[in-house]
């Protein structure tokens, strides 16, 4: 959720403001978001894979921005893409993820099942598994096709930004782990929801944890188990012992690991949680969707100093978020690392319950952009909330100059706004003495 939104939720005596007409105010803070576009359907790609020797489908959903800006996007791989119901229900959960500012949007690629998934999705079998499952262990040849053949279509036909999330389910999740610590230039995360390492009565859990806890590039690896899937709940416990045991004795581990157990979930519900739990622990520095501001006990009662030690928290926040997720490997703006504009866009609002918190923060937007037109504008209506109408018309004829010298059409439009209605207010001819 935009950051203006909840706030203007803890505020809600303002609100009254915008019904009221009170001048200065912006019209994005007291405008009505209009709901957003539903994002596109699944887009197929039908992929004669020579490493396969079969056709495989792939499915790709895009972000619902992907249409109208020409950003590239982290893609985040699911395997078993015929389960169609939990393949739409991931889609929906990561918009409304990023949406909210958890997570980045992603592309999402579905990989379906061909014509053998015990084949595709089982590592070699030992010798009492061969008897049950004669076809396994094509593991490698099935991460081989992803990697050579899926990739590269997905790569030339979106805008791709290098971060990968790997998320699979059951024979799927186990693939997440192997490649978690067998294929390290595969994915920067991986989400193993329910692995089967029951596979080969669980001699895979010693080596595996071994080679993950060892691995010299970073990565992000979540791993769920049900209370009601009594083979995968043991061993995947286990392995989740014997990782948090080997990473504990690391000084510098390069992999975060995080698990979680649902106690009433069997095999076919840990999916819904799993993978939304997974993103958000992937990129939990990422998220903004928690700040300081959230944090505050009384909004109402914190005082200007109060304001600037909260925004400077979340001036930290989106400092961390940088360090860990690169603005190129998302597939964001490189060339601005300041805290967005959008953080400060409720200052006039909040000037209307406490001047000095209002004036605080809009004086901070314009630290951190002296030159911003949003920024000067946020500040003139600031001061004109405050009764400050010169240095309101003197801020707000600042953020007209810039945008136009910016040739930025809205901050020209949101500033002449501004200025209109500062001149039609009460009082809107000189200021304060």
């Amino acid at each position: 959720m935009p950051l203006r939104r909840r706030l203007v939720n803890r505020l809600g005596r303002a609100v009254a403001a915008c019904a009221l007409g009170t001048a200065a105010l912006p019209r994005a803070v007291c405008a009505t978001t209009a709901p957003a576009a539903p994002p596109p359907s699944w887009r197929e790609h039908t992929i004669a894979s020579a490493l396969l020797k079969e056709d495989r489908r792939l499915l790709v959903a895009l972000p619902a921005g992907y249409a109208t800006d020409r950003r590239s996007y982290p893609v985040l791989w699911l395997l078993d893409a015929d389960d169609r119901e939990q393949f739409d229900a991931a889609v929906a959960n990561i918009a409304f993820l990023a949406a909210r500012g958890a997570i980045p949007p992603l592309i999402v690629a579905g990989v379906a099942n061909g014509s053998d998934r015990t084949r595709d999705l089982t590592p070699a079998p030992d010798a009492t598994m061969r008897a049950i499952n004669p076809t396994a262990g094509g593991m490698d040849r099935f991460l081989d096709f992803i990697e050579h053949e899926a990739k590269p279509v997905v790569a030339t036909a979106y805008r791709t930004a290098p971060y990968t999330v790997l998320a699979g389910h059951s024979f799927g999740g186990l693939t997440g782990m192997y490649v978690a610590g067998r294929r390290p230039t595969m994915a920067q995360a991986v989400i193993a929801m329910s692995p089967s390492l029951w596979f080969n009565n669980r001699a895979l859990i010693g080596p595996w944890s071994a080679a993950i806890a060892s691995r010299r590039t970073p990565l992000r690896l979540f791993s769920t188990r049900g209370g009601n899937e009594p083979l995968i709940d043991g061993s995947a416990g286990r392995i989740e012992r014997r990782l948090d045991s080997l990473l504990a004795r690391r000084s510098r581990a390069t992999v975060h690991f995080g698990h979680r157990r649902y106690p009433d979930d069997p095999h076919s519900l840990t999916p819904l949680q799993s993978l939304t739990d997974g993103l958000r622990f992937v990129f939990a520095s990422y998220s903004m969707a928690v700040t300081d501001i959230d944090r505050l006990p009384d909004p109402y009662q914190a005082d200007s100093t109060q304001w600037v030690r909260v925004m400077r928290g979340v001036e930290q926040q989106w400092a961390r978020r940088q360090r860990d997720f690169p603005a190129a490997a998302v597939g964001e703006d490189t060339t601005d690392r300041a805290l967005p504009e959008s953080y400060f866009e409720v200052a006039p609002l909040l000037a209307t319950i406490n001047a000095g918190a209002g004036l605080a923060m809009a004086r901070r937007a314009v630290a951190l952009r002296p030159r911003s037109a949003t920024a000067l504008r946020l500040l003139g209506q600031v001061h004109a909330v405050r009764g400050d109408t010169l240095l309101a018309r003197t801020r707000l004829t600042e953020a007209l100059a810039h945008a136009r010298a910016s040739g930025d059409s809205a901050a020209v439009t949101a500033a002449e706004g501004a200025l209109r209605t500062l001149s039609s207010a009460p009082g809107g001819g000189p200021g304060r003495p």
